[in-house]
């Protein structure tokens, strides 16, 4: 019996059992879905504890175990979960998780909040709070099967700490030896509890999954093993969340068109989007590594600047044609990791024997493409696979499988085969197998010389696996029986058409010969076990060469004989990175610990894609310099040169391309830490920790939130979360709602984000609102600087439509009007509409009032008035003679009504 705690965390608050993965009210309605999606399983735990957030995630289809460093939070989060719930909101979105663990004990306001979110594609469990504790997590990461300190090699250490925390894991369960604790400890904080309790609560719950049922436990066992361990630090990482995800358009989900290939899982294909442009990658796992770095820039200089040097070297013109040979050679390169799985467990198929050969081909065809490139000497991804990719090893590998296994008869006969001459007894068999016919026939007509003549074609011998050999009767069509039946014939079985028996000559095949199939069948399956321990000795070599497949270029620390796990993929990408930038003309960014932008004619990489020209445009600014961030060292060589703006504060005509110029600002930034290059001439860019928007407004009716509180909710958490680091972007804020309050909401904002001078964020901002100049409400200074797009206006044209050429070109200074009637002209509303919105437009320019103009009768109405007027007075004066007995004076009273009205 557990403590009364203990016992309330084995209990959902919805009163069912949480100890358990099938319970009895779900087990149909989930148990199904998590089977038969779980290689795409993605396994997240969420723990809040002592003012920190900890997290860890488990990818099925990478078997890789991420863990994430604790964060820390204030007592504010506590309360309202601002800043620190958005990182989990970007965290979700990033690892786009199935399953999300929580422990029994979290605070209910996250667990609502979490509930609330469950119907963007995620179950939500909610788990014993003793699978998140810190102790049992280390010693489920010791069980797990890692290449790390082998346990007939371990070394006991007697260390001064032998007392401390750490090592009284060892004295309470003795799970693992101290060498093994050491290795981890040497890997992975061990002092982040509640990160680890996390990577423990997914380690159980993947335990779990694996025994759910029978069928689960055969067919998807190798998907739910942890291979990988990775921890790293949000600090590395550009914070990007789902609104700057999607106002800059870097992903773009469609639905596909193709309705076989959409299924009932609602496949999505990549619309246009940066992801859809930059990736070229040739393989699935390329794929997914791509969208990982998209979806976690770097703030490593040292792993963006590896990125640019490969980059750079694959778009020399002499190596062109090395590149589209690495494509090729790349395309063999499948999910080693797995596949060894499935080889260590001996459920390894034809398939899998045939990815090893593949892949081992195509990583020598790579090395040798490699080892052609020019100028290679310090780009880390050729140096790598330089020294990692063991070319005579590779070689006996596919040596190995290739004289061994015989795919072609493989796929005749639905197994494994193994090719002549590779074993003499196996040979002799197949060699007495294959003239069992004869053999057979021989027997038969043996058989049949002790019997009537008209017996012998109704008797013949058959050989069965495992049965072995037997004399086949075909039965009577009369009574049933069998036609004829030997001397010392034994009675084994009967189909519908014939009987089988054991006769004295079939019993001497089964003695002299046996069971053949069976044999070869069993002598087949020694040699593929003894191909299968040599193959394995390969293991660490194979999956060396997969590391640059897999794995993110800026982990920090991996465990497992899989720690080098993603050369050949991470080249992929890379390739990806380098055919764009040749097909699209972008050039390598330079890039800098200095808080700056400066960036010399530079494009937007999707809307140059869609017109026939671009105009390309400058930008220089300049963060605060409130102590360049703890973990950021500036660089020496940074010049004291000229420092430019924090904020760019934009106007212009609508449709000058204020908008476009804001997003190709930030994209420029955003490629230019993913490790692509850009779209521009010259591009200089500071580490960026943040990109923040406030561009899009993304209404829903699953929240009772009116589109100007989505944008001040946009706005409130921008301002929680930037540095003097970030970037933020912000287009048209406020005209959501009144005028006035619109324009003081905006002009309040850019002067809290102009001061303090040391803290103030890298800011482009557009606006309409013209009444913030005139009033001298912000002026320009040397943090804030006016900019405007060019337009040219001809005053003298009479179609509204024409008086405006857009010229798209940035200009130093501000704008004095937005052409919204121009705009609204181009677009097609009526003239009259048109006409009057600049007859109001003027007026209210001059400053007059717009009411007592708006009640100016025109002359027409004036003319009515009038006439009115005048009737009124006739019929004033006119005496009318009432008489009810009779009609004459009705007629006279009309005529005379006819006559005030119409004059006659």
């Amino acid at each position: 019996m557990g403590t009364m705690d203990e016992q309330e965390d084995s209990i959902a608050r919805d009163g069912s059992l949480l100890g358990t993965i099938n319970e009895e009210n779900d087990c149909d309605s989930t148990a199904d879905d998590i089977i038969s999606s779980v290689a795409n399983n993605v396994i997240l735990a969420i723990n809040f504890k002592s003012s920190s957030l900890g997290w860890a995630y488990f990818s099925c289809s990478e078997g890789k175990l991420y863990i994430v460093e604790d964060v820390s939070a204030n007592a504010a989060l506590v309360e309202k979960y601002h800043a620190g719930w958005s990182i989990v909101e970007n965290l979700i979105f990033q690892v786009k998780p199935t399953i999300v663990l929580l422990p029994a004990r979290i605070e209910e306001s996250i667990e609502e909040t979490l509930k609330a979110k469950a119907d963007e594609g995620f179950r939500l469990d909610i788990r014993p709070s003793n699978e998140f504790s810190h102790t049992a997590a280390i010693n489920r990461i010791l069980s797990l099967k890692l290449n790390r300190v082998q346990d007939d090699l371990a070394i006991q250490f007697v260390t001064p700490d032998d007392n401390g925390d750490n090592f009284a894991v060892l004295a309470e369960t003795g799970v693992a030896s101290k060498a093994a604790l050491l290795d981890l400890s040497s890997r992975i904080n061990l002092d982040k509890e509640i990160s680890l309790g996390c990577a423990g609560a997914v380690i159980s719950y993947a335990q779990k999954l694996m025994v759910l049922e029978d069928g689960f436990i055969n067919h998807n066992e190798a998907s739910l093993r942890i291979n990988e361990i990775e921890s790293f630090k949000l600090n590395d990482i550009m914070f990007v969340n789902s609104d700057t995800i999607c106002s800059l358009q870097i992903f773009e989900d469609e639905s596909h068109p193709n309705f076989h290939i959409r299924g009932s899982t609602n496949r999505h294909k990549e619309g246009l989007s940066l992801f859809g442009i930059l990736d070229s990658t040739v393989t699935p796992f390329g794929h997914q590594l791509l969208k990982s770095w998209f979806l976690r820039p770097s703030l490593s200089l040292q792993v963006i600047t590896e990125r640019h040097n490969a980059v750079a070297l694959f778009v020399r013109q002499d190596n062109i044609h090395i590149t589209a040979a690495l494509k090729s050679s790349l395309k063999r390169i499948k999910n080693i990791p797995n596949i060894l799985n499935n080889l260590n467990m001996g459920k390894a198929t034809l398939g899998d024997w045939k990815a090893i050969l593949d892949f081992s081909f195509g990583c020598l065809k790579v090395r040798a493409a490699v080892c052609e490139i020019l100028q290679a000497q310090d780009v880390k991804v050729v140096y790598e696979i330089m020294s990692t990719f063991d070319q005579v090893a590779l070689k006996e590998v596919c040596e190995l499988i290739s004289k061994v296994i015989d795919f072609d008869m493989s796929r005749i006969d639905n197994r494994i085969v193994v090719k002549p001459t590779v074993d003499r007894e196996l040979d002799e068999l197949k060699r007495n197998f294959d003239g069992i016919e004869d053999l057979l026939s021989a027997v038969a007509r043996r058989v049949t010389i002790d019997l009537p003549e008209i017996y012998s074609d109704r008797v013949n011998a058959i050989y069965f696996p495992q049965l072995g050999y037997l004399i086949l009767v075909a039965l009577d069509e009369a009574n049933g029986d069998p036609c004829c039946i030997g001397e010392d014939w034994d009675y084994q079985f009967r189909s519908d058409t014939h009987a089988y028996f054991k006769s004295p000559e079939v019993r001497e095949l089964d003695d002299t010969f046996g069971d053949m199939y069976g044999m070869i069948c069993d002598r087949e399956i020694e040699i593929v076990h003894s191909l299968q321990v040599d193959i394995l000795k390969y293991s660490e070599l194979l999956v060396t060469c997969c590391r640059w497949t897999a794995e993110l270029d800026w982990s920090v620390m991996i465990i497992g004989i899989y720690h080098a796990r993603a050369h050949c993929l991470t080249l992929i990408s890379l390739l990806s990175f380098a055919e764009a930038a040749q097909l699209y003309n972008y050039s390598r960014p330079t890039m800098t610990t200095e808080n700056v932008i400066k960036i010399k004619k530079g494009r937007h990489p999707l809307y140059e894609l869609t017109v026939p020209s671009f105009v390309d445009n400058d930008a220089d600014m300049y963060g605060g310099t409130d102590g360049d961030d703890e973990d950021i060292v500036m660089d020496e060589s940074d010049g004291d040169e000229q420092r430019g703006p924090s904020t760019l504060l934009l106007t212009g005509a609508n449709y000058s391309g204020k908008s476009v110029y804001l997003k190709q600002v930030a994209l420029i930034v955003y490629m230019s830490h993913i490790g692509s290059f850009v779209p521009a001439e010259f591009a200089k860019i500071g580490l960026t920790d943040k990109i923040l928007t406030r561009v899009m407004t993304r209404e829903t009716v699953s929240k009772e939130q009116s589109a100007f509180m989505v944008d001040l909710q946009q706005v409130c958490l921008a301002l929680q979360l930037c540095t003097n680091r970030s970037l933020f972007i912000i287009d048209e804020f406020g005209k959501g709602t009144e005028s006035t309050d619109g324009a003081g909401l905006f002009g309040s904002l850019l002067e809290y984000l102009l001061s303090p001078e040391s803290k103030r964020p890298k800011v482009l901002a557009s606006t309409h609102y013209h009444e913030l100049f005139e009033n001298n409400i912000l002026r320009a200074s040397e943090g804030l600087e006016f900019m405007h797009m060019q337009v040219l206006v001809d005053d003298d044209v009479p179609q509204i439509e024409d008086k405006i050429t857009y010229l798209y070109r940035l200009l130093a200074g501000r704008s004095t009007s937005s052409f919204g009637i121009c705009c609204a002209a181009l677009n097609g509303v009526p003239e009259d509409i048109t006409a009057r919105a600049e007859d109001l437009s003027k007026i209210l320019a001059k400053g007059e009032d717009i009411v007592t103009v708006c009640c100016k009768m025109s002359d027409e109405e004036v003319k009515s008035l009038e006439n009115a007027e005048l009737v009124a007075r006739k019929f004033l004066k006119e005496e009318f003679l009432v008489d009810f007995n009779g009609s004459s004076q009705k007629l006279t009273a009309r005529a005379k009504l006819k006559r005030m009205l119409y004059g006659y």
